[in-house]
């Protein structure tokens, strides 16, 4: 029986660039392929466990704030002292990779 049960229903998510080393992409693949899941559903369930299963980390988390980050709408950027110009980064879908794009 696996570790990491099927994907549920889908929920709200954001997009999050990583680096792997590649002998941890390839069971990552093969371990996606074994579930008939996706890669994403991999690494939620993965991260998940460790989140349920680290006692280290549970205890440090009760001490932490408790109120999420806060989101920043788009109108809110120009009131801060800096602001993100967001043209100036390639942009790979609904994500920004942070290499600035090439000019013309």
């Amino acid at each position: 029986m696996p570790l990491i049960n099927r994907p549920p229903a889908n929920n709200a998510r954001r997009a999050v660039t990583i680096r792997l080393p590649e002998d941890v992409i390839e069971n990552l693949h093969e371990y996606a392929r074994f579930l008939g899941s996706s890669l994403d559903h991999v690494v939620i369930e993965a991260l998940r466990l460790v989140f349920k299963k680290d006692s280290e980390f549970r205890a440090w988390q009760i001490h932490q704030p408790t109120a999420p980050p806060k989101a920043v709408a788009v109108s809110e950027l120009s009131a801060t002292p800096f602001s993100l110009q967001v043209s100036q980064y390639k942009h790979d879908g609904n994500r920004a990779t942070g290499e600035k794009r090439r000019e013309s």
